[in-house]
């Protein structure tokens, strides 16, 4: 019988996963409001409170009460205010204003997936990044947003790994890999 213990094959091994897609717009806004995702939920519990600051500021039954009310709601307001204005900004950012960090972002590319890592290509260049530069794999209803240590972050959209068992493989090289 043959000894499987050091000399066992990693189930990974041998896997590649080839996509070639382009980022869209939406792709891009996820993936920044999702690590401005915090500013979201402060936003909503800034509304949250400043609603609650009105009703005890109409009910407030002496004026210095109503007042002090009244200037509670107005920083609420004034922090639900900047939370919009991130957001808002991120979408100016990605729907509105020409950037060539965007329009770069948005190019065609296509992108292997091993055991060993993932290799970047477009037309100029190709880019390797082996799983142990990987800092983190952050898994969203939208996609998978592969962090490296150069403040590169690779996406890969949820559609693209839709077909013929890529996410399953994928999550498998993932945990091969990552663990």
């Amino acid at each position: 019988m043959p000894d499987h213990g050091s000399h066992a094959r990693d189930p990974g091994e041998g896997r590649v996963i080839s996509l070639s897609y382009s980022l869209n717009r939406a792709d891009l806004f996820w993936y920044n409001l999702y690590f401005s995702r915090y500013v979201v939920v402060a936003g909503l519990a800034f509304l949250a409170l400043f609603i609650a600051g009105f009703i005890l500021t109409v009910r407030a039954s002496s004026d210095d009460l109503r007042a002090s009310f009244m200037w509670l709601d107005i920083g609420l307001g004034a922090g639900f205010s900047v939370c919009v204005g991130i957001v808002t900004s991120i979408a100016l950012q990605v729907y509105v204003l020409k950037s060539d960090v965007i329009e770069r972002a948005m190019t065609w590319r296509s992108y292997d997936i091993s055991h060993e890592g993932i290799s970047v290509f477009n037309r100029q260049a190709k880019i390797d990044r082996p799983w142990t530069n990987v800092r983190n794999v952050y898994e969203t209803k939208h996609g998978f947003y592969v962090r490296t240590g150069d403040r590169l972050a690779i996406i890969i959209p949820v559609r693209e790994l839709k077909d013929s068992g890529k996410l399953q493989n994928f999550r498998e090289i993932l945990e091969n890999r990552l663990a």
